[in-house]
């Protein structure tokens, strides 16, 4: 299992584990779009991540960043609104929907709600979807019905093969079908991308990759071995979030030794990688001692 570089973590596909444990936040106050109620709320200052999920949810304390919320009306301001979209959104809070949405669903599924109703279906709206499948609990009916919504809302949008964006959410639906069991839906969404294309003129290895010097280059290159290994996964019909070969060699090490007993066969056998043999190795000390406290507890 390779250490990715810079280049993969800006692309958010997936990093090498660093730990890092801290969330800060700081006091701010904020004035109701509508109905121009002020309130406080905390504000997100700093955050740390050490990783990420092939769905794109990053190994962090705070992996969705809080949206300050209207105490009074509930509405969730997850951007900046146009006068006319302020006019809008009352009517748009105030509706039955809305109102039924309030305390049951995630806050960016509400606010992709809004999003849809203020500007269509458009890119915000999809990742917005995505993202409240994030904060959904993992294996809940909640989470997949957000995941089946993001997919259609994507894959639904004009094609865009030169966008990295749409090229991103093509292959966040991808993993969505893949985690939902439709595994022929999943590779039908990768096999949409213009893969032969990007791969024109790149080398074979990562290594080959890095001497390029080329930046672009080299995130095309991460990007087509996310694909690569995301077909792997597809192909054994895995349908876990954190498949042991997607994720960093150091929560995937986490993963093998702490879950060792829930793990699948084949999860055992990926487990014998060598990189994450070597962090359990560097790490086996100190996780033996909080592995037997967990076991007492």
């Amino acid at each position: 299992m390779k250490r990715l570089s810079a280049s993969v973590m800006a692309m958010g596909l997936a990093m090498v584990a660093v730990p890092a444990f801290a969330t800060t936040y700081v006091p701010a106050e904020m004035k109701c779009p509508v109905g121009g109620k002020k309130f406080s709320y905390q504000a997100m200052a700093s955050n740390s991540s050490w990783g990420a999920r092939p769905d794109g949810k990053r190994y962090s304390p705070t992996p969705v960043g809080p949206i300050p919320e209207c105490p009074d009306n509930h509405l969730v301001v997850y951007r900046e609104f146009t006068k006319d979209e302020v006019v809008r959104l009352k009517g748009l809070i105030e509706s039955a929907d809305y109102k039924a949405m309030t305390g049951v669903e995630m806050p960016y599924y509400r606010a992709a709600w809004l999003e849809k109703a203020l500007s269509g279906a458009n890119q915000n709206h999809a990742w917005m979807l995505l993202t409240a499948s994030w904060e959904a609990e993992d294996g809940s009916g909640q989470k997949a019905r957000y995941q089946a919504e993001f997919a259609v809302a994507a894959a639904a949008l004009p094609p865009q093969p030169e966008d990295e964006a749409w090229r991103m959410l093509a292959v966040r639906v991808a993993n969505a079908r893949r985690e939902l069991g439709d595994f022929a839906g999943a590779t039908a969404a990768l096999e949409a991308l213009p893969l032969a294309k990007l791969a024109q003129g790149l080398p074979a290895t990562e290594a080959e990759a890095e001497r390029l010097g080329d930046r672009s280059k080299l995130d095309i290159w991460y990007f087509l071995d996310f694909v690569r290994r995301l077909q792997v996964v597809i192909a054994r019909q895995d349908r876990s979030a954190d498949p042991i070969d997607m994720i960093g060699a150091r929560i995937a090490a986490q993963k093998c030794f702490f879950e060792a007993e829930a793990l699948s066969e084949a999860d055992k056998s990926l487990c014998q990688d060598a990189e994450i043999q070597a962090e359990i190795a560097d790490n086996l000390e100190y996780w033996t001692e909080a592995k037997a406290e967990r076991g007492a507890q």
